[in-house]
């Protein structure tokens, strides 16, 4: 090479050599997680609002204190109590359709909040639910399963109910008076509902009972063939076509047409989220955020957690699949970008 031509090589990679560590470093700093704010005790549940802008939290309660519900501006870092120390505690926060914030405590109660004018949020309505139960997203319809006499019903049904204070149809045959159904869960269009069965007289180990609710007496069993499975929450994937569970790092993804697993994964231990497009699933424990890529699993990316000392309790996917809150055992509540 001519010495003209290595020197206007040379003068090129040095022009391009601060263009290329400007993108490094802003690649790394646009990984780190932001810091949204902190609780006084662990955060045991996570849900964005529809558009995005306001993330709800819900803490735990130890020793009679926590159990607060707050509303944070993801913008600003702004945050509003909605609840403080509630005595139960969050077991569970989603947003409804209406501007509707509903929230499940761990002591079975259902708390819902209505926005007003934008801004304030009134006093929530409490309904005391026995048993398993779910809500559908309109709010309209709440399932239960009957734990106790009451009228002329024996415990063990599992009813639909119309909200507020609408009629009562008995799901299923008897069959459901005797299944220990662990998690329930609405389709988003509110047409279908699952129930994760660990056992019944029909499937003889675990399975996901799928009710069309114009046919509410007809459930569609799809049976899981791996005895072990567990759901600590169960899910529509965004277009109702399968069925998801999760339960310390293991998910399963059932068809719902054709009954087949789809998915199958153990990964190593922790809590589970899925992004709303069904393309990627979060795992979270005391060491490390990972991200993984569905349906292979392949491992995308992975940070260690904010403190080597906290645990990560809750996850949540904004709307948009771009963000991913993360609520720990301190208290913190972190927003990591994902895309």
């Amino acid at each position: 090479m001519k010495p003209l031509a290595k020197r206007r090589l040379r003068a090129a990679l040095l022009l391009l050599l601060p263009i290329v560590l400007f993108l490094v470093i802003r690649e790394r700093q646009s990984w780190r997680p932001r810091v949204l704010g902190q609780m006084k005790l662990a955060v045991s549940a996570l849900a964005w609002s529809p558009d995005g802008k306001a993330l709800a939290s819900g803490g735990e309660i130890d020793a009679g204190m926590g159990g607060d519900i707050l509303l944070w501006d993801v913008k600003t870092g702004i945050k509003r109590r909605l609840q403080s120390e509630q005595s139960d505690g969050v077991y569970r926060l989603w947003f409804l359709q209406n501007s509707k914030l509903a929230c499940r405590t761990y002591r079975n109660k259902l708390l819902i909040y209505d926005a007003q004018r934008g801004v304030a949020w009134s006093r929530p309505q409490t309904i005391e639910i026995q048993g398993s139960w779910a809500i559908s997203p309109d709010c309209r319809q709440i399932i239960s399963k009957k734990e106790q006499y009451e009228g002329p019903t024996p415990p063990g049904c599992l009813m639909l109910r119309e909200f507020p204070g609408g009629k009562t149809v008995i799901l299923g045959s008897p069959d459901t008076r005797s299944m220990a159904i662990n998690r329930m869960a609405f389709s988003p269009d509110a047409k279908r509902f699952a129930a994760f069965v660990y056992n019944s007289p029909r499937n003889r180990g675990p399975a996901v009972w799928l009710w069309d609710l114009q046919a509410p007496q007809i459930p569609h069993i799809l049976r899981l063939p791996d005895k072990s499975v567990s759901a600590a929450e169960l899910m529509f994937w965004p277009d109702s076509a399968s069925i998801a569970g999760t339960s310390f790092g293991e998910l399963f993804v059932v068809d719902t047409t054709s009954g087949q697993v789809e998915k199958h994964w153990r990964g190593t231990g922790g809590i589970l989220a899925l992004s709303p497009d069904g393309e990627t699933v979060a795992r979270g424990n005391n060491s490390e955020i990972a991200l993984y890529k569905y349906p292979s699993m392949r491992l995308v990316r992975h940070w260690p957690v904010l403190s080597l000392r906290s645990y990560t309790h809750s996850l949540a996917f904004a709307p948009d699949g771009r963000t991913l809150a993360v609520g720990d055992d301190k208290g913190f509540i972190t927003l990591w970008r994902v895309k």
